[in-house]
């Protein structure tokens, strides 16, 4: 499911995802959100096609406009002027963004200039783990 420090591109294609992400979740009873950008809700939508994501699925937000990643992830706007609402600096924001809001064990963001990225925190909202997602 997760290669730490992978580099392989998710399939974007049409289709059903794989369920051992979902699986792999579940058997952990762990929790997962997702923080969208250019991928316009795509991401959640694989996740929820598959049966039984309702026990691991919480939340997405679909933040396209920079306000929205202000407003709704709580992404500074120095991130944004400086890197661009497209760059890794601005997805880890929203990957720490949905965290918080939704109080999910991990987040999975995507933008153009980052792999699908997996985050979960500690119990205490610190970055724990970050992983490549590989089989989506």
């Amino acid at each position: 499911m997760y290669e730490e420090g992978g580099n392989a591109q998710p399939s974007m294609e049409a289709g059903r995802p794989k369920k051992r992400p979902c699986e792999a979740l579940s058997d952990k009873n762990l929790t997962l959100a997702v923080a969208e950008s250019c991928t316009g809700g795509f991401i959640a939508h694989r996740i929820t096609n598959v049966p039984g994501a309702s026990k691991v699925f919480q939340s997405g937000v679909v933040s396209y406009a920079n306000e929205a990643k202000e407003g709704f992830l709580g992404v500074s706007r120095q991130t944004l002027e400086t890197n661009g609402a497209v760059s890794e600096a601005t997805a880890q924001e929203m990957a720490e963004g949905i965290l918080r809001q939704t109080g999910a064990d991990h987040a999975v963001t995507r933008n153009p200039a980052s792999q699908l990225i997996s985050r979960q925190t500690d119990r205490f909202g610190r970055l724990h783990r970050q992983h490549k997602i590989t089989n989506f």
